[in-house]
């Protein structure tokens, strides 16, 4: 009777670790998929603005794919992964450049074909690299990078996602004070002023209000607040996405959930410039090295344990393996999303991120319309 009585126990604790789960799993999975949105965004502007569509898929296939393999074969419990934030804006640098060298004549396949090559490599050179490092026990090593360079690294991330976050807003990038001065129109700035007050909304309330639904709270009230304003400007959702306001529409085409390189021709690839940005996809690595040895560190100090470095470098070395082959982005553990879980009292074990996962699953089976109609300055 003992086994029995062990065993009756054990699938008890699992439905409370489930159903403790669940609430903080289905919020952070909303949390991924706007983040997924916004990251993607960064990466598909100019003349990947039609791809947006596919984009958004690319991102959500890789919270999918890495969320998956973290959250079963980490150690750190609960453990909630999503496109890395860190290593976006150098994506979306590298995609422009690569973008950058296909000629102004080449069709709308052949310059998406071209950054989800670019994609492809970098992920699967950091996938490579992370497994290599936690097999050959190079975890430990890391922990002594000066400071130096941590906040120079760091630092240039945070003037891309300024710089980025303005393509996303008004359309391209500023080169210059004059050309930043030159942004005067009304609607570019009214789309500054938009970004940059719910910007300093968040800065502000971050530490007024629960860190639980400060962002998804804001990204509705405010979505809710923009279509009001529509409305009563007797303007229409699809006339609005007919002038650039939303982030749709999605044409469709190439954008095919769980399998994105369907229909991919990767054989007509330009391979050389993609050789030619190795020093982005080097420093890529680093960073994700970086957000990786960062994010699991701050778990482990939040369920007050010693995570295995090496061991969580080849889960999230092969998860990332996995991912490139799926024509997904880098996806990391999150520090934010999991420490958000542990504060609404998630369980300490699996459920949170794979009940996050099933979130992203649905949202790819019957949400997707519900995304194009995201306004582009949140």
């Amino acid at each position: 009777m003992k086994p029995d009585v062990e065993l009756e126990s054990g699938i008890r604790s699992q439905l409370n670790a489930m159903s403790s789960s669940l609430i903080p799993g289905l919020l952070a999975g909303i949390m991924v998929v706007i983040l997924s949105v916004t990251l993607s965004s960064l990466i598909f502007t100019g003349r990947l603005s039609p791809f947006i569509g596919e984009g958004v898929v690319l991102a959500i296939n890789t919270a999918i794919i890495t969320g998956l393999g973290i959250a079963l074969f980490s150690h750190c419990k609960p453990v909630i992964a999503m496109v890395d934030e860190d290593t976006a804006p150098v994506f979306a640098l590298l995609v422009s450049l690569a973008v950058a060298s296909v000629p102004l004549t080449a069709s709308g396949d052949q310059i998406y074909t071209a950054a989800l090559a670019i994609i492809i490599a970098s992920t699967l050179v950091t996938g490579l690299g992370l497994a290599l490092m936690g097999f050959f026990k190079f975890g430990a090593f890391i922990q002594f990078l000066p400071h130096s360079v941590l906040g120079g690294y760091f630092s240039a991330v945070g003037w891309l996602l300024v710089t980025e976050g303005l393509k996303v807003t008004v359309g391209n990038v500023p080169s210059s004070w004059e050309d930043l001065l030159q942004m005067t129109t009304i609607s570019d700035v009214l789309h500054i002023l938009a970004a940059l007050l719910i910007g300093i909304w968040l800065l502000f309330m971050r530490r007024r209000l629960t860190q639980n639904m400060l962002l998804p709270g804001t990204v509705l009230f405010v979505a809710v607040a923009w279509y009001a304003v529509l409305y009563l400007s007797g303007v229409t959702p699809d006339q609005a996405m007919q002038q650039g306001l939303l982030l749709g529409p999605f044409d469709g085409h190439g954008v095919h959930p769980l399998t994105p390189l369907a229909g991919v021709e990767l054989s007509n690839v330009a391979w050389l410039p993609i050789f030619a940005n190795s020093g982005s996809i080097a420093s890529i690595f680093l960073i994700a090295v970086l957000s990786m040895i960062l994010s699991i560190s701050g778990i482990g100090f939040l369920t007050s344990t010693e995570p295995d470095m090496n061991h969580e470098l080849k889960v999230a070395g092969l998860a990332n393996i996995f991912s490139g082959f799926g024509g997904g982005m880098i996806g990391l553990p999150s520090y934010s999303l999991s420490s958000l879980a542990l504060n609404m009292g998630a369980a300490k074990e699996r459920w949170v991120g794979i009940i996050a996962i099933l979130v992203c699953v649905l949202v790819f089976l019957f949400g997707m319309g519900l995304l194009e109609y995201i306004p582009r300055f949140i």
